[in-house]
C-alpha cells in the first residue's frame, strides 16, 4: 500500500471564526461537554450570561478538541448541523483544508489514536503553566502518511461500524438499568410486586404494617447496610507500588477509574492493603461521589472507593438499588476540609428494606437476570474498546488493511 507523507499543518487549520448570536438561546460547548467523540449536552441557554469564551462558531464535519490535558479525551467530531452552538476558546475547532487528500473523519480517528494522544499529552506535561495545555503548532507538527482516500474511507468505515456496536450495546445497557429502576420503584416504593394470585399486593388489599419509615408489607424487615452486607473501605497503597505495566492487581482510586457502568482503572499495584472481589459492589465515596457498579474481578481498593459484600447473593440487587437511592443523601452529608468524603457509619446506616424470603428470591431471580446481561454488553464492550485500540494503529501505518468482506463482531482477530 502506497502512503504519502505530510506534515499535519499543511492538512489542516484551527478555525477561530466568531459566532454572530443571532438567536436569544443558543448551546455552548465548553470542554466537560464532549467526550471521547461524544457531545454530551443539547440543552439551550440564554445568550444573555453566556461565559466570555463562548465565542467559536462550528460547522458540520469539523472536530473539536480540548487544549487542556489530551489524556482526558475530551474531543467529538460534529456528525450533526450546528449553527445552533457555540464553542469554547479553550476548544480547538480543526478542519481539513481539501476533503480530497484528507478524509475529515480519518483525520478525527487519527488524533484520537492513543499513541497521538499520549505523544501530545507529554508535550502539554513539557510545558510550563497552570495546566498542562497543548495548541495547534503542537498538532500542526505532527507527520501523518496518509493512504489514498478509498482507503482512509475503508478505515473510517470500518471505526465507525465498531463504534456503532459500542454505542448500541450503551443504548441497551442504559434501556436495562431504567427498566431496573422502574420496577424497583413497582415493587419497595408502590409495593405492588404480584401477591400469590399474581395481581399487585397493594391495592389488591395485601396487609400493609406500621414501621419507622411507613407503611410495609407484611413480614418485610427494615435492616442496616452492615446487617446484611461487609462494607470494605478501600486504603490506598504506597505510592511507589503503582504502574501501569500490569504488575499486580488493577487500582480503583476513585471516578476515573469508572468508564459507565464498567471499571476501567488506569494503574496497578504490587502491594494492595485492601481487595474487592467477583460481585461486590463497588462505590465512589470521595471527591466525586456516587458512583457505583458491580466488581468484574478482584481490584486494589484505594481510598476514594468501598466494596459492598452481601452476606447472600440474594442481597445484591437490593443493595445495589437502596444505595443508588441514597446517593443524593450521601453527597449532602460528606464531610471533608480539602475533599469531602463519606465515612464507614455514612455507610453502614443506609436503610435496605427486605422482603421476606419468598419475595427476595423472585425480586433476586427477577434483577439478577437484568444485572446479567447489563455486565455480559459491558464485557463485550470492554473487548472492544481493547479490539479498537489495537487495530487503530495498525490501520492507520498501514500494517494491516481492511479485508473487503470484513463485518465488525465481538471475534474480530486483533493478532
Amino acid at each position: 500500500m502506497k502512503f504519502e507523507e505530510y506534515r499535519l499543518g499543511d492538512l489542516i487549520e484551527s478555525i477561530s471564526v466568531t459566532h454572530e448570536f443571532p438567536k436569544e438561546e443558543i448551546i455552548f460547548l465548553n470542554t466537560s461537554d464532549i467526550l471521547r467523540g461524544s457531545v454530551l449536552t443539547d440543552e439551550y441557554k440564554d445568550v444573555v450570561g453566556l461565559p466570555g469564551q463562548a465565542k467559536k462558531s462550528i460547522k458540520k464535519g469539523d472536530i473539536l478538541y480540548s487544549e487542556i490535558r489530551p489524556k482526558n479525551k475530551r474531543y467529538a467530531f460534529i456528525d450533526f448541523d450546528a449553527e445552533n452552538y457555540v464553542v469554547s476558546t479553550k476548544l480547538m475547532v480543526l478542519r481539513v483544508k481539501d476533503s480530497r487528500l484528507l478524509h475529515n473523519k480519518y483525520l478525527y480517528y487519527y488524533l484520537t489514536c492513543n499513541n497521538i494522544v499520549n505523544h501530545l499529552q507529554n508535550l502539554a506535561e513539557s510545558r510550563s503553566g497552570t495546566f498542562p495545555q497543548i495548541t495547534f503548532s503542537e498538532i500542526a507538527s505532527l507527520e501523518i502518511a496518509l493512504p489514498t482516500l478509498q482507503t482512509q474511507k475503508s478505515v473510517v468505515d470500518f471505526m465507525d461500524d465498531l463504534n456503532d456496536k459500542l454505542n448500541v450495546n450503551n443504548a441497551i445497557i442504559s434501556n436495562l438499568e431504567e427498566l431496573a429502576q422502574t420496577l424497583f420503584k413497582h415493587w419497595f416504593v408502590d409495593f405492588e410486586f404480584p401477591n400469590e394470585e399474581g395481581k399487585p399486593y397493594k391495592s389488591s388489599g395485601g396487609k400493609m404494617v406500621e414501621s419507622e419509615f411507613g407503611m410495609i408489607p407484611e413480614g418485610w424487615n427494615l435492616n442496616k447496610l452492615n446487617e446484611i452486607s461487609k462494607l470494605i473501605m478501600g486504603l490506598s497503597p504506597k505510592s511507589s507500588t503503582y504502574n501501569e505495566e500490569g504488575e499486580g492487581l488493577p487500582l480503583l482510586n476513585g471516578a476515573a477509574d469508572f468508564n459507565g457502568s464498567s471499571l476501567a482503572p488506569k494503574r496497578y499495584t504490587s502491594d494492595p492493603k485492601r481487595i474487592s472481589i467477583k460481585s461486590d459492589l463497588i462505590l465512589c465515596i470521595r471527591a466525586t461521589i456516587g458512583n457505583l457498579t458491580y466488581s468484574d474481578s478482584e481490584y486494589a481498593l484505594g481510598r476514594g472507593v468501598a466494596a459492598i459484600r452481601p452476606y447472600k447473593r440474594e442481597y445484591s440487587e437490593l443493595l445495589y438499588h437502596f444505595v443508588l437511592r441514597s446517593i443524593n443523601r450521601l453527597k449532602a452529608q460528606a464531610t471533608g476540609s480539602v475533599i469531602s468524603g463519606l465515612s464507614k457509619p455514612d455507610l453502614e446506616n443506609i436503610t435496605i428494606l427486605v422482603p421476606d424470603d419468598n419475595k427476595l428470591n423472585k425480586f433476586h431471580n427477577v434483577f439478577s437476570s437484568i444485572q446479567l446481561k447489563q455486565q455480559q454488553l459491558s464485557e463485550e464492550n470492554i473487548r472492544l474498546v481493547n479490539i479498537r485500540d489495537i487495530l487503530l494503529p495498525k490501520l492507520l501505518s498501514g500494517e494491516i488493511e481492511i479485508p473487503d468482506d470484513m463485518e465488525v463482531t465481538e471475534d474480530v482477530p486483533i493478532s
